[in-house]
């Protein structure tokens, strides 16, 4: 736990000392959702957003995702990447995550994909990246 604090009071330094950071941090919230976050002054700040869309009349699914202006704190805004990924999980005939969607490229806005069939035995999930940071994250949960 100590390292912990250390850690992140070391990242909350990095970011006062160099003002203009990029996202630090790359999360997934809640089963749906994926986020990157930056920090400013050691308060986290919300950078690129992505979520899973689910319609409930019949299964398909859709990708939104957004980019979020941090210019007053200093971070700027941060052009974001997102696309909604499917795996197989049906035995004899699984396949791992692939890329279903196109990318969607959002610069302080948001941007949908298009509905998607999930299809029997499969799960579906969102990923974004911040393409002047971290490296991709995907929603944990799927459909």
């Amino acid at each position: 736990m100590k390292s912990r604090i250390a850690i992140t009071a070391v990242l909350s330094l990095v970011g006062i000392l160099l003002s203009a950071a990029p996202a630090d941090a790359a999360t997934s919230n809640d089963e749906y959702t994926a986020e990157i976050i930056g920090y400013a002054s050691g308060i986290p700040f919300l950078v690129c957003q992505a979520h899973l869309n689910v319609r409930s009349s019949d299964g398909y699914v859709q990708g939104g995702f957004r980019s979020y202006d941090n210019t007053e704190v200093n971070l700027g805004i941060h052009r974001c990447i997102g696309w909604l990924e499917r795996r197989s999980i049906k035995p004899g005939n699984s396949y791992g995550w692939t890329k279903v969607s196109n990318f969607y490229e959002v610069y302080n806005g948001s941007r949908w994909t298009g509905w998607h069939w999930n299809g029997d035995d499969a799960e579906s999930r969102v990923c974004i990246s911040d393409m002047d940071g971290p490296d991709a994250v995907c929603s944990t949960g799927h459909w």
